[in-house]
């Protein structure tokens, strides 16, 4: 008979974590609480919404705590003492006080195969960089960022069209899978921790708005996945004649096809639009100009034959 902890608390924030508190109500384990971060304002209207989890918790009728500093997270903690902590992308330092509390200690689900992509961004960083495989590690937490021994890993191939919405999407699903495999191991002592390899960690940083303006002197593949990896947030984007464009889906065209286009600019070609990179071009499937709705290339071209061969920056 698989064992399970008695209590279990749950620090998440977004859906992301949301999917692997769902993993664990739907197996059966004893939640006993949720801490996540503030509810915050967002959309257009600036409305106050809750995290995901939050939703989800209240779904199944489970307390919801928001502490807002790490004194009232330790606080929280000790009134309480779970006997596991399990946290996924929860948004806040988690104090050594309150690591030392639960009796199995805290598992953390992070979205790369540890030690590769310490940091806040590993999903996005994984696409960025071309990887064909990524994955869940489950490490027991420690202060330091990322650096806990592992306790399992699940691998998960990148397709070649994944944005970050959707292979977030998948490493959600597996992350929920990990964790509920592994906790009954964790707990009867058949998983063994292992210590993480420092010589070969890699780290990735906040991504920030500005990340995704575009230079139009890298190479067709890097923007590609620049496009990519920048969905749902910041969204790739350029400007033409100082008017913001979002590029929201397109292929590459191969420096070996013979297509020459000066770096940056527009090309319509019988309803397709290409723009010329530092090394091949890109063909624009979709894309959104400032305050309009996405929509795709023939559309554009409708809307915007002036742009022809304008230079974007």
């Amino acid at each position: 008979m698989a064992m399970k902890p008695n209590s279990i608390l749950f620090m998440g924030t977004p859906s992301f974590a949301a999917v692997a508190l769902h993993g664990l109500t739907s197996a059966g384990f004893n939640v006993i609480g949720v801490v996540c971060r503030p509810d915050e304002k967002s959309g257009r209207y600036r409305l106050l919404t809750s995290p995901e989890t939050k939703i989800e918790a209240q779904k199944h009728k489970i307390p919801v705590f928001q502490p807002i500093n790490k004194l009232e997270l330790v606080e929280t903690v000790k009134k309480l003492k779970p006997e596991l902590i399990v946290v996924a992308a929860y948004g806040m330092i988690i104090p050594q006080e309150a690591l030392d509390i639960p009796k199995y200690g805290v598992l953390n689900i992070h979205g790369s195969l540890l030690p590769k992509y310490r940091g806040a961004s590993p999903i996005t960083e994984a696409i960025l960089n071309g990887d064909k495989e990524t994955g869940i590690t489950i490490m027991k937490m420690s202060l330091g960022m990322d650096e806990g021994a592992i306790v399992s890993t699940y691998k998960l191939p990148i397709d070649d069209t994944d944005t970050t919405t959707s292979l977030t999407e998948k490493m959600a699903e597996l992350g929920a899978k990990a964790i509920v495999e592994t906790i009954p191991g964790w707990i009867s002592g058949e998983l063994a921790e292992m210590p993480q390899d420092d010589s070969k960690a890699t780290y990735c940083r906040k991504i920030t708005k500005e990340d995704g303006h575009i230079d139009w002197s890298k190479s067709a593949a890097q923007i590609e996945r620049i496009i990519r990896a920048y969905q749902p947030w910041p969204t790739a984007y350029t400007f033409v004649n100082g008017f913001r464009i979002k590029i929201l889906n397109s292929v590459r065209i191969p420096a070996s096809a013979g297509m020459k286009n000066e770096t940056g600019k527009l090309t319509f070609i019988n309803d397709h639009l290409y723009i010329g990179t530092g090394e091949g071009s890109l063909e624009i499937l979709e894309l959104q100009s400032e305050g309009k709705k996405p929509v795709s290339a023939k559309d554009f071209i409708n809307g915007n034959k002036q742009l022809d061969n304008k230079v974007l920056n």
